[in-house]
């Protein structure tokens, strides 16, 4: 199964096309894009999936959509609204087989100061399980994108993180999801999450931006597997983020030669997979660990 997450910045006519194209070639299962633009007297088709939408009538721009690629059965999820935000998001429960159901959430949050981020994980998915969580969550914090700053989404996130061993981060840190067009600068605000029982069975990647103008690109999660319902779920470890010492994990991180490391990598995809080594090689030298059923693991799981 695969899930697509992407901020699209406009779904609108223009696009249809190409972007039913992209969804046939990628063979997408259910897409969750954010930044829609459409509003209420809009039509939205896309070609072979069915379409649940949020639309964002009394302004321009947001919206989210999820597609369903047919004959996929789902039904529509009601989730409780966030009260006094701007977050906005929309579900649905995918059925995989007589049994095996998963419950897919695309959340946008425009707001990267929203103070209730957190209540996204304390009220949405609880009780809802196995279960992806896409999104835009405009969420700045080394721990997650390495950008520098921090902002309330991406502390609310880390609490969550921290409070709840049943969610887990799907998304490596320093996956380059966005890039400011003005700076060039990449970043890593578009994340995924998912339940811990089901995170081993997840591979996450990016795909070239298919020329839909938009900034963002597109987060495929491939979903290899099913866990029968009577079987033991894998441990699932992380990293203890507010017990962390940064300026420790910033001394280590300056001890690395780029240049020496980088010296004999070919390609921008090995190039990415050597970073991810590096900066797990420096958390798991210098980050407290949690393990989900056990109080000690030897190796974390971004």
């Amino acid at each position: 199964m695969k899930v697509l997450s992407f901020n699209i910045q406009s779904i609108l006519k223009g696009k249809k096309d190409l972007l039913d194209c992209y969804l046939e070639k990628e063979k997408i299962d259910v897409g969750c894009f954010q930044e829609t633009w459409l509003q209420p007297q809009y039509s939205c088709r896309l070609r072979n999936y069915e379409v649940i939408r949020k639309d964002r009538a009394e302004q321009s721009r947001g919206g989210i959509l999820i597609c369903i690629k047919k004959p996929l059965m789902f039904q529509k999820l009601d989730i409780e609204e966030i009260a006094s935000s701007k977050i906005e998001m929309v579900a649905c429960q995918v059925f995989l087989g007589k049994k095996d159901t998963i419950v897919i959430v695309n959340v946008y949050n425009p707001d990267g100061n929203e103070p209730q981020t957190e209540d996204i994980f304390n009220k949405v998915i609880k009780g809802k399980e196995p279960f992806i969580i896409t999104d835009d969550f405009n969420a700045h914090s080394d721990a997650l994108c390495l950008c520098g700053s921090h902002n309330h989404s991406g502390i609310g996130i880390l609490s969550a993180l921290d409070k709840n061993d049943d969610i887990g981060l799907v998304t490596p840190l320093g996956l380059q999801t966005r890039r400011n067009p003005i700076t060039g600068v990449y970043s890593t605000i578009d994340l995924a999450f998912s339940a811990a029982t089901i995170i081993n069975q997840l591979n996450i990647s990016l795909t070239p931006e298919p020329t839909l103008t938009s900034d963002h690109e597109p987060v495929i999660i491939e979903y290899k597997e099913f866990i029968p319902r009577n079987q033991t779920p894998p441990t699932h470890p992380t990293f203890k983020l507010k017990k962390v010492n940064w300026n420790y994990f910033q001394e280590e991180l300056t001890k690395i030669s780029l240049e020496e490391e980088l010296a004999a990598v070919t390609t921008t995809e090995k190039e990415i997979e050597r970073l991810q080594d590096l900066l797990l090689e420096v958390a798991k030298k210098t980050i407290p660990i949690k393990t989900l059923g056990s109080k000690t693991r030897n190796e974390p799981v971004w």
